[in-house]
């Protein structure tokens, strides 16, 4: 094997990944369907000639059969050539993770943010400049063209996006990853807090509720954990951060109008039209579920119901009920199964590098708070909305879940001691 051979190949492979998801919404709504698949193919050679240069391994371990039960069911009655081609290479990525070197993984994650970063500008330059924004951003998108301008005119930044919560959710991911890289002792900190504050910004100019309540519990969450090094004070120290925020939030309110919006947009919950449907949603998801118990109808397959019964398609809005109605009560374990248990092996992970029970090399709680963030995140989405189909929001995931998965096969192997973990 020639040297440069897997470098080559491993890096394509991460440039799909990259293409596939900060231009998804180009990809899928503005450029002819051919480009899509040239992509795709081009991830699927990388993947031929890793395979048959045996620059990859599958260890045979219960991870690795939870993973491929979710390729399984991903694969089941699904339709959807497109998702399904996207959602293998991705879940072939967190197969053979433990054969990759992580550094490619922490560069992947640097181009999402460089990435993230243009989102998170464009938004707040557009909220100044509806010219523009009307002139050239809206035409990308013809079927949402309505939409984006009624969005628009009542605060509603699409940003680069078709639609606000698409928007939000490449926010919430860059603001994940900034916020993690304050734990790389090389990274300028106030470059860090820079990119911090412009995804915060831009994140409440897109005036989406979920996301922005959601990034707050998630933040907080990732303080918690961040001071398990100091147990006594932790609870004062959450405490007094509560106080602050609620001292903060009446100016805050007072002075900023889009984050005014926001908290209207809660206090108008109960006759949100968005939200009523969402009964009515849950209801078809769970009359589905109960029609197809073992396998689901398919993944993908739910919005075909929600279309026959509500006139639109429309994904659950809630995952778990998208994973029973889709993937059945087989594919709701596999997938649970798996969520869980690297969830709390990231957490575990966290708490003991704080607490340094545990020592990693490199950029192990940068990569590792990231992962914790963007599943904390995720899982919070997953009750109002349908995360995991999102491509948007799933690459990044299943990433953190890759960092997470590495660290713990080390720790597995090699115990509590310090650790060399590939490419650091």
């Amino acid at each position: 094997m020639k040297i440069g051979y897997k470098d080559l190949f491993v890096k394509l492979y991460m440039y799909v990944i990259c293409i596939l998801m900060i231009f998804s919404d180009f990809l899928t709504l503005t450029l002819p369907s051919i480009y899509q698949y040239i992509i795709i193919l081009c991830g699927m050679i990388a993947i031929f000639f890793l395979a048959i240069g045996n620059c990859l391994r599958i260890k045979t371990d219960l991870l690795s059969l939870l993973i491929i039960g979710m390729f399984l069911m991903v694969l089941l009655n699904n339709s959807q050539v497109y998702t399904y081609c996207i959602y293998f290479l991705v879940l072939f990525s967190v197969l053979v993770s433990r054969s990759v070197s992580i550094k490619y993984y922490e560069k992947l994650i640097s181009v999402f943010l460089y990435g993230y970063l243009i989102f998170a500008a464009a938004t707040i330059f557009l909220y100044f400049n509806k010219s523009i924004y009307m002139s050239y951003v809206v035409p990308l998108f013809p079927q949402y063209s309505k939409e984006m301008e009624y969005c628009y005119n009542i605060g509603y930044m699409t940003g680069l996006t078709a639609n606000y919560a698409r928007n939000g959710s490449m926010l919430s991911m860059g603001l994940i990853i900034a916020v993690s890289r304050l734990y790389n002792k090389r990274n300028i900190k106030i470059v860090s807090c820079i990119f911090i504050i412009l995804f915060i910004i831009a994140l409440v100019l897109t005036c989406k509720r979920a996301h922005t309540l959601f990034m707050l519990v998630t933040l907080l969450f990732i303080i918690f954990l961040h001071m398990s090094d100091k147990p006594g004070i932790r609870m004062l120290r959450m405490f007094g951060i509560g106080i602050v925020l609620l001292a903060l939030f009446p100016v805050l309110i007072d002075n900023i109008p889009q984050l005014a919006n926001v908290v209207n947009r809660f206090s108008d919950i109960a006759e949100d039209e968005a939200v009523q449907n969402r009964f009515m949603i849950w209801n078809i998801a769970l009359t589905t579920f109960a029609e197809n118990m073992c396998f689901g109808v398919g993944w993908g397959n739910f919005m075909s119901y929600t279309e026959q019964s509500l006139g639109q398609a429309w994904n659950a809005h809630n995952m778990f009920l998208q994973f029973l109605c889709e993937t059945g009560i087989v594919g709701t374990i596999i997938f649970m199964s798996f969520i869980v248990f690297v969830y709390f092996q990231s957490i575990k992970i966290f708490v003991g590098l704080r607490t340094s029970r545990i020592s990693l090399p490199g950029n192990a709680l940068q990569n590792i708070s990231f992962s914790v963030g963007v599943q904390t995140f995720t899982l919070l989405y997953s009750f109002t909305g349908s995360p995991l189909t999102d491509v948007k929001i799933y690459i990044p995931y299943y990433t953190g879940c890759i960092f997470t998965i590495i660290y713990y096969s080390y720790l597995r192997t090699y115990g509590r001691k310090r650790l060399k973990v590939s490419g650091t």
